[in-house]
């Protein structure tokens, strides 16, 4: 099992600036940006280019990201963005009548407009689980009022794995069974989850999952992934791509046109989905997490994490239990006398920088980040809080 140290010298990042800010959007690596580099010089010369050229390097990336989640490459489609992916899915998801969708507070955008649109189409009332912001335990109640909520007349749950804001981390392996007793859907934003800490999808009752790719698998913007369940091999894209046709790598035939799509989930893919340059990106982001494993990723988080989160404590900037809390997100809620703006202004002067989200200020670490830099951090607290 590896034990990873700082990995900071395979990225190019600019020395004394502190980027506490992966949730947001990762630098890319060294051997990526040489990669996609080299991509982009390819196209000068397109006739070089062969049919097979179309398809293998989805085919790697599609391979690489199915080991991520331990499932087949069958059940992985390649998608432009995570709002894509809802929308394929929730095409596909029958109404209860008189049912209601379910999503929690602050759910990041592309899910909650995905779930709201498809509520107005199908005639389902859409319902919000809040947080009993009151409580000492704010994971523990809001997970038990998710499980309470959903019932008979759920039709669909869609919800993050890891909250967006917070880095609060829901059960979604009592949900998913919640789910699956009474005929709901799950589908899963794993953005904040899948290259940050260990996840396999056969282990939970999950229909569909999206990732971005742009933070924890070190991708690029403009791509991300998708699980589909095997329930979803007969379902209907949102668009007709050629490329996922049986006939897609008979150029010379493509006009013959078939009706049958490609097995598994690749009827899902975006269209054009071999850009080659993001495709260079994120596959070899993809191939660097699995090298280094989501678990041993997790266990460097929480070496730079545990030391934060105890001045946080400390000084009574995060209460949230460990149960609920995961090692590479953090949330800090600044006193009411702390305007948050002016001091997310005040760190980046210092050279840290954060997310700000609603009223609090949001960390996330990597591998690129060190023991030095988050020392430097909590000196920074102590003096300014």
């Amino acid at each position: 099992m590896m034990n990873l140290e700082c990995q900071k010298e395979l990225f190019t990042l600019t020395e004394g600036i502190h980027y506490f800010n992966c949730a947001s959007k990762s630098p890319l690596l060294k051997s990526a940006e040489l990669l996609a580099v080299k991509a982009v010089q390819y196209q000068r010369h397109p006739f070089h280019l062969k049919d097979v050229d179309f398809f293998s390097e989805v085919e790697n990336v599609k391979e690489e990201f199915a080991k991520l989640i331990n499932t087949s490459k069958n059940n992985i489609a390649i998608i432009p963005s995570v709002s894509y992916g809802f929308a394929s899915m929730l095409k596909n998801v029958s109404p209860k009548d008189n049912g209601h969708a379910l999503t929690i507070r602050d759910e990041f955008p592309s899910g909650y407009y995905a779930l709201e649109k498809w509520c107005i189409d199908n005639s389902n009332s859409l319902k919000i689980v809040n947080p009993i912001l009151s409580e000492s335990e704010v994971g523990k109640s809001w997970n038990h009022q998710v499980v309470e909520s959903i019932n008979d007349d759920t039709s669909v749950v869609l919800m993050s794995a890891i909250h967006w804001i917070n880095g609060l981390k829901f059960d979604i392996q009592a949900i998913g069974k919640k789910c699956k007793n009474v005929g709901a859907k799950l589908l899963i934003d794993g953005t904040q989850m899948l290259g940050a800490m260990p996840f396999d999808i056969s282990k939970y009752d999950i229909d569909g999952i999206v990732c971005g790719g742009y933070k924890w698998l070190f991708g690029p913007y403009s791509v991300a992934l998708a699980y589909f369940d095997d329930a979803f091999f007969n379902g209907k894209p949102i668009e007709e791509s050629w490329m996922n046709r049986v006939n897609a790598r008979d150029f010379k035939n493509l006009t013959n046109y078939n009706d049958n799509y490609l097995e598994g989930a690749s009827r899902y893919c975006v269209g054009e989905t071999s850009n080659f340059i993001l495709m260079a990106i994120l596959l070899e982001g993809l191939k660097q997490v699995n090298e280094w494993t989501p678990y041993a990723i997790q266990n460097y988080c929480a070496k730079l994490m545990s030391p934060v989160r105890e001045i946080m404590i400390k000084k009574g900037l995060y209460t949230e239990a460990e149960a609920f809390s995961v090692n590479h997100i953090l949330s800090m809620q600044l006193p009411s006398s702390i305007d948050p703006t002016n001091f997310k202004q005040k760190l980046e002067e210092n050279k840290f920088f954060v997310s700000q989200r609603g009223n609090a200020l949001r960390l996330s670490f990597n591998v690129f980040n060190s023991e030095d830099e988050v020392a430097k951090f909590i000196s920074f607290l102590s003096v300014n809080i």
